[in-house]
């Protein structure tokens, strides 16, 4: 199952929890985030966001998305899990 968050990122005021910040798209605490630069998106797990943020650089074989991991600050309301096995398409346990 996919849900709509909203990524906050990458000039951050306040970096010190990460390059970005990840909140569900109806999260009340989106709101205090409205001057920094947002865009949202469906996603499955924690990892498939950090594979769309970092697109570029794994692209370029820069970074893998764990490696991503470290920069992305999931709020408590983002319940995603870490990862999906696509070819079973289950979470891992």
């Amino acid at each position: 199952m996919k849900i709509k968050l909203a990524i906050f990122g990458a000039n951050l005021r306040d970096q010190s929890k990460g390059q970005f910040i990840v909140h569900t798209a109806d999260c009340a605490d989106c709101a205090k985030l409205r001057h920094e630069t947002r865009h949202s998106g469906e996603y499955a797990s924690l990892l498939e966001v950090s594979k769309d943020i970092w697109s570029d650089m794994i692209n370029e074989g820069s970074m893998t998305a764990e490696d991503g991991m470290q920069e992305i600050h999931f709020a408590p309301c983002v319940k995603l899990p870490y990862a999906i096995l696509a070819h079973q398409n289950t979470v891992p346990k």
